[in-house]
């Protein structure tokens, strides 16, 4: 098993779930999915906010398969749906060569909706090390 810890209790995982997990935290996700899902297909067109979007289905080894919505134009994500979640990607920028959504709206039924947004983004930015060294003990 493994365990997954956030702003609860941690969580122990085993089996789908676990594998799920694994996939859902990968930093840059879009890099590994030939390893990540045994297929990927597009399904159809819908519309997502008045936009065509191909509909694209990832379905991984072990787990639940995720839709993703991709702007048959632009080409940009548009609308995930996961585990039951909805996921929204709105108000894309243009920084440093990249189209980073500046909102995301996400639904997760019996929890609520879920508004995202971010005010800045740097690419290369230059990080203290101090940032990265572990915290200082004390001892009692």
């Amino acid at each position: 098993g493994g365990e997954v810890a956030s702003f609860g209790l941690p969580i122990t995982k085993y089996g789908d779930d676990l594998a799920e997990a694994g996939r859902t935290h990968i930093l840059y996700a879009i890099l590994e999915e030939k390893r990540l899902f045994k297929s990927i297909a597009i399904t159809g067109i819908e519309k997502v906010d008045g936009e065509d979007a191909y509909v694209l289905e990832k379905t991984p080894e072990k787990g639940l398969p995720i839709k993703e919505y991709l702007s048959t134009s632009r080409f940009l994500l548009l609308k995930t749906v996961a585990k039951g979640a909805t996921t929204t990607y709105h108000d894309y920028r243009n920084v440093g060569g990249l189209k980073i959504p500046f909102r995301t709206l996400t639904n997760v039924p019996g929890a609520g909706n879920i508004v995202t947004t971010v005010q800045k983004v740097k690419i290369d930015d230059e990080l203290p090390e101090s940032l990265f060294a572990p915290p200082a003990t004390t001892t009692p």
